[in-house]
């Protein structure tokens, strides 16, 4: 083999090589896309009915901005009326809201028919908040003081602050929807092309202009295209 032909064949080598990694990883993402949007659709029909979230432990993080002391945030993925909900409570970390979430095991898996009771009934002033909205999408941020004397043992004065986000279900059916619709339009196409091209080949139609081959079935008259024939299903060269 010449040199010119080994690296014609490595240069081949390496394309084929390129475009099944694209073919591979093209698929791979159309599997992952359509399994989370089989997900979102079974989560979306039984948030219609049912409220459910898994409960992160909290934990020591560091005071935002416009916070002072030491806290603890606790966090939280739930699904509900038709949405996606992300969340965190941030809450004083010497206060009696770590006992009040042992007591009520707000840990793990847990279902509720409405919103959860995730702070006790305190007396609560609102220093800020903060709402974006848009199509199938909302963040809610609020800010809050307590200044409640304390109750028995309890401590519950500090800063708390709850954000939400909610993203419809609908949203990440349609968003995860994208590439299997693709992909199966692509397939669609492509059997469609084929069966077009095995129906001019059976019609004796060139397959380059279209025109009538029957009087020279080896090759267009029109355009000189060299035709195929068919044995079965599989097309082969004359």
């Amino acid at each position: 083999m010449t040199w010119g032909a080994a690296h014609h064949v490595s240069i081949t080598g390496t394309k084929w090589k390129k475009r099944s990694w694209k073919r591979s990883t093209s698929n791979t993402a159309t599997v992952i896309s359509g399994i989370i949007c089989f997900l979102a659709a079974a989560a979306w029909v039984r948030s219609q009915w049912a409220s459910d979230a898994w409960f992160f432990r909290p934990r020591t993080v560091q005071a935002s901005s416009g916070m002072s002391g030491q806290f603890r945030s606790s966090r939280w993925i739930g699904s509900s009326a038709g949405n996606l909900i992300l969340a965190d409570i941030t809450f004083p970390e010497q206060s009696g809201t770590q006992e009040f979430w042992e007591l009520h095991k707000f840990f793990g898996f847990q279902r509720a028919s409405a919103a959860w009771p995730l702070l006790p009934p305190l007396p609560m002033t609102i220093t800020a908040e903060n709402h974006v909205r848009g199509t199938g999408f909302g963040f809610h941020q609020l800010n809050s003081v307590c200044k409640a004397s304390p109750q028995g043992t309890r401590q519950w004065a500090g800063q708390y602050r709850e954000r939400e986000t909610r993203i419809a279900w609908w949203l990440m059916v349609a968003c995860s929807s994208f590439l299997p619709l693709v992909w199966g339009s692509r397939w669609e196409a492509r059997m469609w092309l084929e069966r077009r091209r095995q129906k001019k080949i059976r019609q004796k139609i060139c397959l380059k202009c279209g025109y009538d081959i029957r009087a020279t079935p080896d090759r267009c008259s029109e355009c000189g295209q060299i035709q195929i024939q068919t044995m079965g299903e599989t097309p082969i060269p004359t």
